[in-house]
């Protein structure tokens, strides 16, 4: 314990507050690829920040909408007890279901649901209730937030089957994981059992690409190198509103950042291709192309690529 609180002094002692400005800032926010770091007295003075006193924790302003573990303990308490009371609403005693079951009846056979982590992204209503039901009966562990135990994305898509590229779906591809839509729940819960996942495994999403899931899985099963292994980038000026969440893949895909003094002829560089805010619409071309100028310029010294 002791040796812990060394290491952990050691480092709060380089990180500075985001607040104050001043080092020793322990605290940060508990959404992982949040690089924020305050004093303790500073985070409390901070209007928006949310805490969790159990777990000594809390989230910053930027991520305050994120579940704290105290909400997602108390959520799934709730949901258990909603689910366990009779009620003619209830999709799980209703006569009308495509899956109909006895109330409190659970999946007794051996299976693998045990093993299994779900985390849904940007889900409608309805597959939330599915998705219930399908953690009601199998037992298995459902989560809001990606991490690395995830093993099932669970997304929504449109009417042509085509899914969002959001965080989660893009973390599962880069992860191997499974994308899966809400009807392979539906298919478990009417054979009461798991059924295979392929016949339900996403195959495009909605900007046209082709067969991402399947392609990452197969790619970490055969122990591939990742998606971006031994790529180099370097963002040049205008920040990306979404930053974090790229370096966060870039991370996830094998690839590394570094800043202007490290740039070396196998380096990335890339600019923001964003429209900026109240940017008259004909300005944007010549907007784009200054900042690809830019970029091209500096590539041009170090003898790198430049990329959108």
């Amino acid at each position: 314990m002791i040796k812990k609180l060394e290491s952990e002094l050691a480092r709060s002692s380089k990180m500075k507050c985001g607040i104050c400005g001043l080092k020793g800032a322990a605290l940060g926010c508990l959404f992982k690829s949040c690089r924020k770091s305050y004093h303790l007295p500073c985070a409390r003075g901070v209007s928006g920040c949310r805490w969790d006193e159990g777990e000594f924790v809390m989230l910053c302003p930027t991520h305050s909408s994120k579940r704290l573990p105290c909400e997602r303990s108390n959520s799934k308490n709730k949901k258990a007890a909603q689910l366990q009371q009779p009620s003619s609403e209830t999709v799980l005693g209703d006569s009308n279901s495509p899956f109909p079951m006895e109330m409190n009846e659970l999946w007794t056979s051996l299976c693998p649901t045990s093993e299994w982590v779900i985390c849904g992204s940007a889900l409608s209503d309805q597959d939330k209730e599915i998705l219930d039901q399908f953690e009601y009966h199998s037992g298995v562990t459902t989560t809001n937030n990606w991490s690395s135990n995830v093993t099932h994305v669970l997304a929504n898509t449109n009417e042509d089957g085509a899914c969002g590229r959001t965080r989660k779906v893009l973390l599962a591809i880069l992860a191997g994981k499974w994308v899966v839509n809400v009807n392979w729940l539906s298919a478990c819960l009417e054979a009461k059992k798991p059924v295979p996942e392929e016949p339900y495994e996403i195959r495009s999403d909605v900007h046209g690409a082709i067969d991402g899931p399947r392609i990452g899985r197969l790619r970490a099963m055969q122990k591939a190198p990742s998606l971006f292994s031994g790529l180099i980038f370097y963002f040049i000026g205008h920040p990306l509103t979404f930053k974090v969440e790229l370096d966060e893949l870039i991370a996830a895909a094998g690839g590394s950042i570094l800043g202007k003094a490290d740039l070396s002829s196998t380096s990335l560089i890339v600019y923001n291709k964003e429209v900026p805010k109240g940017c008259n619409e004909d300005a944007v071309d010549e907007v784009f192309s200054k900042r690809e100028a830019e970029a091209l310029d500096l590539a041009t010294t170090f003898g790198c690529r430049v990329v959108p």
